[in-house]
């Protein structure tokens, strides 16, 4: 697959829904959650958000793509 997510919550639902993320953080269900619904993954998390990526095979996830992702989003607020 080579679509990249638009947004941070398909992002999080392409490698597999708020519970995948946040057990691989490791991190409370809830607060993967509270991103999805704000639409913005905290930029100290996107190490382990390209590394669970690379390990669900979704391709193209890089620092930069978050960057420009988080700065796609902010214009749009």
């Amino acid at each position: 697959m080579t679509d990249l997510p638009d947004t941070p919550a398909d992002l999080i639902d392409r490698l597999g829904g708020t519970g995948a993320v946040a057990n691989y953080m490791p991190a409370p269900v809830g607060r993967v959650s509270a991103w999805k619904a704000r639409g913005s993954i905290p930029a100290r998390y996107w190490p382990q958000i390209v590394d669970l990526a690379k390990i669900r095979r979704v391709r193209g996830v890089t620092l930069d793509y978050l960057s420009r992702m988080h700065a796609a989003e902010g214009a749009a607020a």
